[in-house]
C-alpha cells in the first residue's frame, strides 16, 4: 500500500523532466538572469599588493601614519600606477568580522582613494578598535591620511 510510505514513488518526482528540459547538470536554483554588460567594478589583480614580502617592504622603509584604528603605510612605486595591501590582525575576533572589515576597507580604497592615488605603494593595517568602528569611521580615518598626502 503507497499510502503508509514516507516516501513518494520513483515516478511521482517531476525534477526528472525539468532537468531534460535544463541540461543534465543544470540547477533549478541556477536560473538567475544573465549579468551580460554588467560593469565589474573590481580592482585589477596588480593593484593588490598580496605577498607577504611585499607588504612587509612596504611597512620596513615606507611612511607611517598613524589613527586610532588604523596604520597607514605608504612608499612610492615605478609602476605607474598604485597597489595596496590590507592586514586585519585577528584580535580574538572571528573569522566573519576580520572578513568584514577586510572588505569595508577594501571598498573605501576602491571608490575614494585609488582612483586619485599617485603611483604609490600602500598597506593599511588595522587595530583592535577597528572592529567596533563603523564605515564612516574607517572612511574618516582613510580620508585624512588622503588630504594630508596633498598638503
Amino acid at each position: 500500500m503507497v499510502s503508509g510510505l514516507a516516501w513518494a514513488p520513483v515516478g511521482a518526482v517531476p525534477s526528472s523532466a525539468d532537468a531534460g528540459r535544463r541540461g543534465a547538470n543544470a540547477s533549478p536554483y541556477r536560473c538567475l538572469p544573465s549579468t551580460e554588460g554588467v560593469e565589474v567594478r573590481g580592482i585589477p589583480r596588480s593593484w593588490r599588493l598580496t605577498r607577504t614580502s611585499d607588504i612587509a617592504a612596504v611597512q620596513r622603509r615606507g611612511r607611517r601614519r598613524r589613527s586610532p584604528r588604523l596604520d597607514i603605510f605608504w612608499c612610492g612605486n615605478e609602476l605607474g600606477h598604485p597597489r595596496f595591501g590590507v592586514v586585519v590582525p585577528r584580535h580574538g575576533q572571528s573569522a566573519v568580522a576580520r572578513n568584514r572589515l577586510r572588505r569595508r576597507l577594501r571598498e573605501i580604497l576602491r571608490r575614494r582613494i585609488l582612483p586619485s592615488l599617485d603611483p604609490l605603494d600602500l598597506v593599511v593595517r588595522t587595530h583592535a578598535t577597528a572592529y567596533r568602528a563603523g564605515f564612516q569611521d574607517l572612511a574618516a580615518d582613510i580620508d585624512t591620511w588622503a588630504h594630508s598626502l596633498t598638503d
